[in-house]
């Protein structure tokens, strides 16, 4: 982003200022600025993103995002004139997050005491309508604040040269333990052959948001073509009740490892070595992959979660990866975790308690 006076949020200041001592059908206009700044916003100096929004009367307004748990409470914006209102914080230089702004109608905060009210009065969010970059999500579209040092992996970008796999969508037509057809699209990597060695396999948990948000198809087919993994054919399984399902369902870990995973090794070439089979999955999905591994070690030798859960929720107390990997011998797996240093408080509860995630998998990390 251009950091000149002209756009800078001091420059944006000063003119808006400038103008409020013209009259009012001659002066450059709150509305004449945001649009000759449409695409600037949030402004960003340095490490600190400043966030505009027209100001609503009767209204309390502010953003929401990864950094402040979605807490309504923490980023209350201030008028800063010509009904424009302004929240500023500061960011990693290479930061990449989701944000939304809020409004909540004065009359709707009743006698409740201010922080408790922006707790329990309703919200209407909405993304940024002054910047059109937005970031998928499972939760639906957010806006997107990219700081300056941010840059998308390379992985996720298609390449020249790459010569991409296949995607097929197939489904489980008779599951007797789940009573049920169940869909899945197998990605078949460049060059797959039956006549080959034994594939490895990665079954992904959240399968179509895999497939779309994460690039999945993408990402396999730039780390095959660079030779940072071996051809690998990958399943994706969306849920059905991913709740219950994904919260340690033994029902759904039966279909999994004893009707999903052998069809697989009818229809196609797969290595039946534990140690070539993965199971990977985000938030729940990576509490049910967790589960698996500890329940399944002669069927998954790798074990991915992605801002995993580590233990059963939803007032269930059946499951707590830090207890479970906790056992000697070791189990025969391997684990890779990820997760985002804001997930310490990713949300708020109804009593405006953070919910933390980041903590309990330092903790699992531990253990392991």
């Amino acid at each position: 982003m251009d950091t000149s006076e002209e756009i800078s949020f001091r420059g944006f200041v000063s003119h808006l200022r400038a103008s409020t001592d013209e009259p009012v059908s001659t002066a450059p206009t709150s509305e004449h600025l945001l649009a000759t700044h449409l695409g600037e916003f949030p402004i960003i100096e340095g490490n600190v993103a400043h966030f505009i929004s027209r100001e609503r009367p009767g209204a309390i307004a502010g953003v929401i995002g990864e950094w402040n748990g979605w807490d309504a409470r923490k980023a209350v914006m201030t008028p800063i004139g010509r009904g424009l209102l302004h929240y500023q914080h500061e960011f990693e230089e290479d930061a990449r997050l989701d944000y939304l702004l809020y409004e909540v109608d004065v009359d709707k905060l009743q006698d409740l005491a201010i922080d408790a009210a922006m707790i329990h009065a309703p919200v209407h969010s909405m993304r940024d309508p002054l910047n059109p970059r937005v970031g998928e999500s499972g939760f639906g579209l957010k806006s997107e604040l990219a700081m300056p040092g941010y840059q998308r992996p390379a992985a996720t970008l298609g390449q020249a040269g790459t010569i991409p796999g296949t995607l097929h969508k197939d489904t489980i037509t008779s599951s007797k333990v789940l009573e049920q057809e169940r869909a899945y699209t197998i990605y078949l990597p460049a060059g797959y052959s039956t006549n080959e060695k034994p594939y490895p396999s990665i079954y992904f948990k959240d399968g179509a948001d895999y497939l779309k948000m994460g690039k999945a198809p993408t990402i396999l087919d730039n780390l095959i073509s660079w030779g940072v993994i071996p051809p690998v054919v990958a399943v994706f399984i969306p849920p059905v009740e991913r709740t219950k399902e994904y919260n340690c369902g033994d029902e759904y870990v039966r279909f999994f490892c004893d009707e999903l995973i052998p069809q697989m090794h009818v229809h196609y070439n797969l290595s039946t070595d534990s140690a070539k089979r993965a199971v990977i999955g985000p938030s729940l999905g990576g509490l049910i992959s967790l589960y698996m591994g500890s329940q399944r070690p002669d069927l998954f030798g790798l074990i991915g979660a992605q801002s995993s859960a580590v233990n059963s929720v939803y007032g269930l107390d059946k499951f707590d990866a830090r207890t479970a990997y906790a056992i000697s011998p070791r189990l025969p797996l391997r684990l890779h975790l990820v997760i985002g240093t804001y997930e310490g408080c990713f949300d708020i509860d109804s009593r405006g308690r953070c919910q933390d995630l980041l903590n309990p998998v330092r903790e699992f990390r531990s253990v392991l």
